[in-house]
């Protein structure tokens, strides 16, 4: 007498997964839970998104009806099921669920350690330090430029200077303590 297999039937032949992803999970919790329950958790939010927004497309307006929504997440859901999508999207799925609970466990050490009434003050110095670095980007670049044009006044007036003309010699002098000033500035 053949005896039957509820989960070799449910996974095989009902969601069409192989059997080299069935013997991945060799127990049977294994096989409820990453080949059943977390990828059907990850399915059931997709078709719940796609059918709420195709819904929404089908009869404009701030509350979608409801019958569509049931109507569409139905057909999407056997759909996929049917064509064989479940088997080749489950390491999607699984892969996106680790991802959320990682995600989710260092969003709740991180809210453990600071407390809620820290990140306001902590935003405002993220805030102020941002805007010191954009200014000293800024900054930075206006001294640059400002260097490159000191540094195109001493290569056209050196040789005039060079002639013992006192007005161009004032003038390399000054040109010269202007281009060390802003050295020193972007130096620092």
């Amino acid at each position: 007498m053949a005896t039957f297999n509820i989960i070799e039937f449910v996974l095989m032949d009902l969601l069409k997964i192989s059997t080299d992803l069935i013997r991945d999970y060799a127990s049977v919790q294994d096989q409820l839970l990453f080949l059943i329950l977390i990828p059907h958790t990850v399915l059931f939010l997709f078709v719940y998104i796609f059918a709420d927004n195709l819904s929404r497309l089908a009869i404009p307006g701030p509350n979608p009806h409801k019958g569509f929504k049931v109507l569409f997440g139905i057909v999407t859901y056997v759909t996929m099921i049917y064509l064989g999508w479940y088997a080749w999207l489950l390491p999607v799925f699984i892969v996106w669920w680790k991802f959320m609970l990682a995600g989710a466990l260092i969003f709740f050490v991180l809210n453990a350690v600071v407390s809620s009434a820290m990140i306001p003050g902590l935003a405002r110095l993220g805030a102020y330090g941002a805007g010191k670095l954009g200014a000293k980007g800024k900054e930075g670049k206006t001294i640059k430029r400002r260097l490159r044009v000191v540094e195109e006044q001493l290569t056209r007036i050196g040789p005039l200077a060079a002639g013992g003309n006192y007005m161009y010699t004032a003038e390399l002098s000054r040109l010269q303590a202007e281009k060390a000033k802003l050295e020193a500035e972007l130096a620092a």
